[in-house]
């Protein structure tokens, strides 16, 4: 996962180091992120702090890159909207900015944004919570901290896209109601733009069909972002085919800076709010880990594949996503 600092900011986190969480944070840039630095070295020499950066950055660093940009990313005059231009993994990275408009961009919830003073807030978000310097955590379900798909406002992340891939997500239009509507509803909270919400279950008899459920994610999404947005549905052949390219067992759901994963289902509740699932606990995987990064992209490319050698009648929808292709 890539991280990109204004001067101001990284002088702003250096000056910070007495502040709880500064350690962790250090260690995060050092070990896990590849840092881009928006400014040339031939700065570093004018400014005491920056100097200190170099010092910093030249032992203890794990596989990661340091990156010194001639032209700052995003592009100057920064747009609110600029993330409409952003690769897969500029949507998954982390902006520290110096800029009047980056309130504005921070408010569209599209990538995790902050401004000057804010850098090891917004890093530590990407800990999820966690009190010491990890990256995972590990609900119970219905146990203190799920105990309904609303906890998940605990752990908030910016987003421009939904992937779930689950067989059973929309088997009948109860699991709808009690499970896929408030997942989504919690999942796109944060974002007021447009989102791209994708399910990859199984072509199975009695499912529910994209007409029977379009109209319900789509109206849902759009009021929790305030903004329209999309939804395709894509559905694979018989899972007990294990010769079948496009057949995928395991339960889980890429967002742009974390991912979920589940056991046998994310159709965790009945309508009286009671665990239906037998599952027991549900793993999110913040990005900033550079193997969870890693494991999520070869996810998207598995789904890339097996999209490419699905019959098109099997895609049905807006066909819109800014990590998988369907053209």
């Amino acid at each position: 996962m890539d991280i990109y600092f204004d001067k101001k900011n990284i002088i702003s986190f250096l000056e910070n180091r007495g502040k709880e969480g500064y350690s962790d944070c250090l260690r995060l840039l050092k070990r896990q992120l590849d840092c881009n630095f928006n400014f040339s070295k031939d700065e570093i020499a004018s400014n005491k702090m920056l100097l200190a950066l170099v010092k910093i950055f030249s032992a203890g660093v794990g596989n990661t890159k340091v990156t010194f940009l001639e032209k700052p990313f995003p592009p100057r005059p920064l747009k609110s909207n600029c993330y409409l231009q952003f690769d897969n993994d500029q949507l998954s990275s982390a902006y520290l900015l110096d800029d009047e408009k980056t309130t504005i961009l921070k408010e569209k919830g599209a990538v995790l944004v902050g401004g000057v003073g804010e850098e090891i807030d917004i890093i530590q978000s990407l800990f999820l919570n966690n009190n010491d310097y990890k990256l995972d955590r590990k609900l119970r379900i219905g146990g203190a901290d799920l105990t309904n798909w609303q906890d998940l406002k605990s752990f908030p992340f910016e987003t421009t896209d939904i992937l779930i891939v689950d067989p059973y997500i929309i088997c009948d239009q109860t699991s709808i109601e009690n499970n896929l509507l408030p997942l989504l509803n919690v999942l796109s909270n944060k974002s007021s733009c447009s989102v791209n919400i994708v399910i990859y279950t199984e072509l199975k008899e009695g499912h529910l069909t994209y007409d029977r459920v379009k109209s319900q994610i789509k109206d849902l999404v759009s009021k929790a972002t305030g903004v329209k947005s999309s939804f395709t549905l894509v559905r694979y052949g018989d899972q007990r085919d294990v010769k079948s390219p496009q057949a995928e067992h395991d339960r889980t759901i890429f967002t742009s800076y974390c991912r979920y994963y589940s056991g046998d289902t994310f159709n965790y509740w009945h309508e009286d709010g009671s665990k239906r699932t037998k599952g027991r606990e549900l793993h999110i995987a913040s990005y900033a880990d550079k193997e969870n990064h890693d494991l999520a992209k070869e996810l998207i490319s598995d789904i890339q594949e097996n999209i490419n050698s699905l019959p098109p009648e099997y895609i049905e929808g807006d066909k819109k996503s800014n990590f998988l292709n369907f053209t």
